[in-house]
C-alpha cells in the first residue's frame, strides 16, 4: 500500500510542557414534538460521513501537566492558530496538526486517527459524527462536528462525552473534577486541491552522473521516458520507467513524496512535500495543474519552478558537487 502510515501520539505540546487529550462520546438526545397528545416520529436530518482531503486551521488554547495534574495555560493572548489537514475516507479520518506558535503559546506537531464514524443518530443534527478514537491502546468514543458547506470544524474534550456548539470557539476551561481540564477547538476546513488517482505520460529530464566529488550535470538534452504518478491521500510515488536518447541513458527510478500541502491561495497549481531522495526528505516545490502539465523543481531548497521553466540540469555553485533538476511531464489520469 502507498497510504502513509502515520504514529499517533495524542499529545499536545505548549510553550512549555506536554499534556495529553482525552476524546469522549457524545450522549444521543432525541427531540419529541407532542401533536394532540400523540408523539411524532422523530424526524432524521443527518449528513453523511464525508469523503475527501481538507485543509485549513485549527484553533487551540493549550493546557499544561502539573503535580496535580492538568491546568490551562496563562497568559495566551488568544488561541493558538495552526496549520491542519484532515483527510476523510469511508468511515475514518486523519487529522494532522502542524506546529505553530503565535499569541503567547505554542503547540506541536500532533495527529489523531479517528474509525468507525457514522452521522449521528439522535435526530436533527446534520454534520454531526460519533465514532472512535485509539487513545493509550483502548477505544475512546467521540463526537464531532463538521460542516461540509462552511468548513466549520468543532471538537469539544470534556471528558462526559459532550458535543460540541456548532458555533462554538477555541477555549479551554476548568474541567468536570479537580486536575482536569475541558477544551474546545475551532477550526476551518476547505476541501483541499491536491490532485487525486493514478496518472499516466510522459516525463522530461537532463540525467546526472556521480563521482567521487558528487554530482554532475550531463551535457544531454533532456530525455522522454513513459511515468507514473500513483496518489495516496497526501502522498504520491513518481514512478520512471527509464530511456535512452542518443548516447544519454535516463534509469528506471522511483521516488515518495509524502506531506503534500497547498503552498497558498497566491499561487494556484503549487504544492509543497518533502521527497525522499537516498534515504533523505528533500523539500521540493512543483506545479501541478488540472490538465496533467507537470514542473518539479529539485534543489534542496524548496524553491518553486517558474510555469515556463524548461527540462534542465544545473550544477550548483553554491553547493558544489550537487544539482538543481527542472522535471516537466505531462500526464493524463487514468479513468
Amino acid at each position: 500500500s502507498l497510504l502513509l502510515l502515520y504514529v499517533f501520539s495524542f499529545v499536545l505540546h505548549s510553550t512549555t510542557t506536554t499534556s495529553m487529550f482525552t476524546f469522549t462520546h457524545v450522549a444521543v438526545i432525541a427531540a419529541v414534538c407532542a401533536v394532540a397528545a400523540v408523539a411524532a416520529p422523530t424526524q432524521e436530518v443527518t449528513t453523511p460521513v464525508p469523503v475527501g482531503d481538507f485543509y485549513g486551521t485549527v484553533n487551540i488554547y493549550p493546557y499544561q501537566k502539573n503535580s496535580r495534574g492538568y491546568t490551562c495555560v496563562t497568559g495566551c493572548s488568544g488561541p493558538v492558530s495552526a496549520p491542519a489537514r484532515m483527510i476523510f475516507y469511508t468511515n475514518s479520518a486523519v487529522l494532522n496538526i502542524t506546529t505553530a506558535s503565535n499569541h503567547g503559546c505554542g503547540v506541536g506537531n500532533q495527529g489523531y486517527y479517528f474509525y468507525n464514524l457514522e452521522p449521528h443518530s439522535g435526530g436533527a443534527y446534520p454534520y454531526y459524527y460519533v465514532g472512535y478514537a485509539q487513545v493509550e491502546g483502548s477505544a475512546i468514543s467521540v463526537c464531532l462536528y463538521f460542516n461540509q458547506v462552511s468548513g466549520d470544524l468543532k471538537i469539544l474534550i470534556d471528558g462526559q462525552g459532550s458535543c460540541p456548539a456548532d458555533n462554538a470557539n477555541a477555549q479551554c476551561n476548568s474541567g468536570w473534577t479537580p486536575g482536569t481540564v475541558t477544551q474546545t477547538w475551532s477550526g476551518v476546513m476547505r476541501p483541499s486541491t491536491v490532485p487525486t488517482g493514478n496518472w499516466f505520460g510522459n516525463v522530461r529530464i537532463v540525467p546526472y552522473t556521480s563521482s567521487s566529488r558528487g554530482y554532475t550535470c550531463t551535457s544531454c538534452y533532456p530525455v522522454s521516458s513513459q511515468a507514473s504518478v500513483l496518489w495516496n491521500g497526501d502522498s504520491f510515488i513518481f514512478s520512471i520507467q527509464g530511456a535512452s536518447s542518443a548516447s544519454c541513458t535516463l534509469h528506471t527510478q522511483s521516488y515518495q513524496v509524502t506531506q503534500v500541502v497547498e503552498y497558498g491561495p497566491s499561487y494556484p497549481n503549487y504544492y509543497y512535500g518533502l521527497m525522499n531522495i537516498n534515504n533523505y526528505n528533500t523539500p521540493i516545490c512543483f506545479y501541478w495543474d488540472r490538465y496533467g502539465n507537470v514542473i518539479l523543481k529539485i534543489d534542496g531548497q524548496g524553491t518553486c519552478p517558474s510555469q515556463s521553466d524548461p527540462s534542465q540540469c544545473v550544477n550548483s555553485s553554491q553547493y558544489p558537487g550537487t544539482v538543481i533538476q527542472t522535471w516537466t511531464a505531462s500526464l493524463s489520469i487514468s479513468e
